[in-house]
């Protein structure tokens, strides 16, 4: 691949060799973006290697870390029972610390993106500016454009059991405000969609969101039910409810966190991509957003990419999502 920084072509063309199989739970100074920026590829498990040629590799697995810590903690319980010390202070009670401690391992592997290039590679000193991945700026009607395009396209997906059920913020005003945009008799759930940056991929069946390449679809599973409301008491139902919900298809949570329809941080205005491309749709403005809604995109952004780590909850929705059938992401 030749050298050119300035080549957003080029640039997603990198951001696409990054996978949830091979590229999972890393430090957010080694996210895919960072990395796509400085010339790497992901080429298999934790591996990356310069698209460039230079021979540069970089191997990122923060479980040999935690193990190595892991080891250290129980070399160090043994030793205190084999000198029957019963003097425990609290900080010796405080095993379970290994995510604060990998803190320090992040700068290090940053600096490995730009060291482990072969000097003379042209990556090491001049990766691609910050602008090459940012939320486009668009006029009125090119936006409108968009979100017309997409929605049509979608049309083939109005029927998928992916799309059955979708999960998004915006308030009833705001989708009744999004449907007067559209003049024909498209969905609602198909413009929500699409003012989300999800389109209809040209495999069939698939939802596709070409700014962090993912592609979502559903298939089928043994132990898929759908949810609804028994003639149980009020605890059952309540569960049916978050199940439901979970079965969703999550317009925000889709996405890869990075990405810069849902992380405010690609952007000057410090907005989610979506609220930016709603603004433009329905006042062609896009700066009429308050503040409160710009500190929910940082809040929503900094809870999601903390660490690049998912939240033991926000895991086990994934998972069950998954066991469903309801998406897979690939």
């Amino acid at each position: 691949m030749r050298y050119l920084p300035w080549s957003r072509d080029q640039f997603h063309e990198r951001l696409e060799t990054f996978k949830p199989s091979t590229w999972f739970d890393k430090p957010k100074l080694v996210n895919a973006v960072e990395c796509a920026k400085r010339g790497w590829v992901n080429k298999g498990d934790d591996r990356l290697e310069c698209c460039g040629g230079c021979g540069g590799i970089v191997i990122v697995r923060i479980d040999q870390t935690e193990e190595k810590r892991s080891s250290s903690t129980d070399n160090t319980a043994q030793d205190g029972e084999n000198s029957h010390d019963t003097d425990t202070s609290a900080d010796d009670l405080d095993i379970d610390d290994t995510l604060p401690d990998l803190d320090p391992e992040c700068p290090k592997f940053h600096e490995m993106l730009t060291s482990n290039h072969v000097a003379g590679c042209p990556w090491k000193t001049h990766p691609c500016d910050d602008s090459i991945y940012k939320f486009p700026v668009l006029s009125h009607s090119h936006a409108r454009k968009e979100f017309v395009d997409r929605a049509k396209e979608l049309e083939k997906m109005k029927n998928d059991p992916l799309t059955e059920n979708i999960h998004h913020p915006l308030t009833a005003d705001e989708v009744e405000k999004l449907t007067g945009l559209f003049t024909g008799d498209a969905e609602s759930k198909l413009l929500i969609l699409s003012l989300f940056g999800w389109s209809a991929a040209e495999t069939p069946k698939v939802l596709a969101c070409e700014a962090c390449h993912t592609r979502c679809t559903y298939i089928p599973s043994f132990g898929f039910r759908k949810t609804g409301a028994r003639d149980d008491d009020d605890d059952d139902v309540s569960m049916d409810e978050e199940d439901e919900e979970e079965a969703s298809f999550d317009t925000i949570q889709a996405h890869k966190w990075y990405c810069y329809w849902v992380d405010p941080e690609h952007n000057e205005k410090r907005q989610a991509g979506w609220r930016i491309f709603y603004k433009l749709l329905t006042s062609g403005s896009s700066s009429e957003v308050s503040q409160s809604q710009i500190q929910s995109d940082q809040q929503n952004a900094s809870s999601t990419s903390a660490g690049a780590r998912i939240e033991p909850s926000e895991a086990v929705a994934m998972v069950k999502r998954i066991l469903r059938g309801q998406v897979a992401l690939f």
